[in-house]
C-alpha cells in the first residue's frame, strides 16, 4: 500500500524507490472549496487531527466522506454540510480544514 485506510502517503516511501507517489499539491481542505452552491468534490485525504476523534470519523463514514468519494460540499451556518446520498454532517471550519479534496 502506499497510502494509509485515511488516504495519507505512508512516509519514506519515496526513498524505498516507490513511483508511485501522488502528488498532494493540488489538495485542498473542504473549508477553503464549500461556497453558497452544493459543489462535488472527491475526498483524498482525512488529516490526522480528525482521526482520533471517533464519533466525528463515524459520523464523516456514514456521510460517505471516505477517500476516493465523491461528495457534496456546501457551506453552513455553522461551518460547512458535506455528504452524499441521504447522508450530511456539518463540520466547523477547523474540522473542515482537515478533510482535503480535489475538485471533480
Amino acid at each position: 500500500p502506499t497510502h494509509s485506510p485515511f488516504g495519507n502517503p505512508i512516509p519514506g516511501l519515496a526513498e524505498l524507490g516507490d513511483a508511485g507517489a501522488v502528488d498532494d499539491a493540488n489538495l485542498v481542505g473542504l473549508d477553503t472549496v464549500a461556497g453558497p452552491e452544493s459543489r462535488r468534490v472527491t475526498v483524498r485525504r482525512i488529516g490526522e487531527p480528525l482521526q482520533d476523534d471517533h464519533e466525528l470519523m463515524g459520523t464523516l463514514s456514514r456521510a460517505g466522506v471516505r477517500p476516493g468519494q465523491v461528495i457534496k460540499v456546501r457551506v453552513s451556518e455553522g461551518g460547512v454540510m458535506v455528504g452524499s446520498g441521504m447522508e450530511y454532517a456539518e463540520l466547523d471550519p477547523t474540522r473542515a480544514s482537515h478533510v482535503f479534496v480535489s475538485a471533480g
